[in-house]
């Protein structure tokens, strides 16, 4: 009925929602590998109206999971300093509010959508999400039953597992983490500086106090261009690439011994972040980074290591690095793969193919733009090297 109006034409909206499903890698739930919420072959489904997902693993995404189609309206979510309210597109749908608690589990709430609209066009009946993130929480967050990672091909691989997001995006308890429910811990002057450099693919201008979105970084194939506000409309139907991500990156598969460094490989960092310090290899100190490292290891170190190109595996790692090698848990710090990465700034948690070194496996942070490492990477043994 949706795909009726919503087809790939634009029978009868401009919002071509059955298009974008179209030529779409199909979904692979046994490697954790999503390319669209599943609208058409979705089961399970009763009533938005019903708690459908709280408790249980009942995930699953029809239309009306995530719109009101009478309540919808045009309006646009605005930035706060705790998060983004929720646009019009999603008025009215049920979400789920996270209270964060610190040094404990978050607890959550089943936001129900409006019974009812009054004269003037108020909700009534019920209490509408405030913050865009809020609808995700419905299916992404421990308000859930979240697939277990805990047996087969899965568990052995830790960059496939679904994570809880309301644990991962609490500010009280991550000590890094994106912007999606308060500002970011890293109002540095090297990160302001990153934030408003230049790449091949920057898109947003954010600072060091903003919020973000969600759909910043998982949004559909038309990928607005430069210039284009944070508030545009960023559907989060179906992507070619693999998480329902706007733009590129690679976080599963190492570089190989002679492989070159590939802009394209990290274009969802860039859609943000200066170009300009992952290029250097010279390894000065720059204003636009806090490590002045980072081109040295994403450029400057092919063929220094003998192990695979498993992201998962330890000891692997034969080429340059990527950047989920030192920062695997890209959301935040909170559910870090190595228990001690759970205190680190700078979003910095290592993923498992870095290994100890002696026993040891740390980063430690003495300054804004100094620290030191003690682990083994690429066959390379860290004892305690300072930067």
């Amino acid at each position: 009925m949706c795909f009726t109006c919503h087809d790939a034409v634009g029978t009868g909206s401009t919002f071509t929602t059955a298009g974008e499903l179209v030529g779409i890698p199909a979904n692979d739930a046994t490697t954790d590998q999503w390319y669209s919420h599943p609208v058409t072959s979705s089961t399970g489904h009763t009533s938005d109206a019903l708690n459908e997902f709280g408790g249980v693993l009942n995930r699953h995404s029809t239309c009306t999971d995530c719109h009101d189609a009478h309540n919808a309206t045009a309006g646009q979510p605005s930035e706060s300093a705790s998060g983004w309210t929720a646009s019009g597109a999603i008025r009215g749908a049920s979400s789920v509010v996270v209270i964060n608690q610190a040094g404990s589990a978050p607890v959550y709430a089943l936001i129900q959508g409006p019974t009812s609209i009054d004269a003037t066009g108020a909700l009534t009946g019920g209490s509408p999400a405030a913050y865009e993130y809020q609808l995700c929480f419905k299916c992404h967050s421990g308000f859930t039953v979240l697939p277990q990672h805990n047996s087969g091909a899965i568990a052995s691989h830790p960059s496939w597992w679904e994570l809880d997001k309301g644990v991962e995006f609490d500010p009280l308890n991550a000590k890094s983490f994106h912007p999606i429910e308060a500002q970011g811990t890293n109002q540095t002057a090297a990160m302001a500086a990153s934030l408003s450099g230049s790449s091949p693919y920057k898109l947003w201008n954010f600072t060091t106090t903003d919020t973000i979105r969600c759909t910043n970084c998982h949004a559909g194939p038309s990928t607005p261009v430069l210039g284009t506000t944070p508030d545009a409309l960023l559907p989060v139907h179906a992507s070619q690439q693999r998480g329902i991500l706007i733009a590129p990156y690679r976080d599963r598969v190492l570089m190989s011994a002679t492989e070159p460094y590939n802009a394209a490989n990290f274009e969802l960092c860039y859609l943000c972040h200066a170009e300009a310090p992952f290029v250097d290899r010279s390894g000065n100190a720059r204003a636009d980074t806090n490590y002045r490292f980072h081109g040295v290891h994403i450029t400057g170190i092919s063929g220094m290591g003998s192990g695979g190109t498993d992201i998962d595996t330890a000891g692997d790692g034969q080429g340059n690095a990527i950047c989920a090698e030192c920062h695997f848990r890209l959301h935040s710090t909170a559910l870090a793969f190595q228990a001690g990465d759970r205190a680190n700034t700078g979003l910095v948690n290592f993923a498992p193919d870095v290994q100890p070194f002696n026993g040891v496996l740390k980063w430690t942070q003495t300054g804004a733009a100094s620290g030191s490492c003690t682990l083994t990477c690429h066959g390379v043994q860290h004892d305690g090297w300072t930067y």
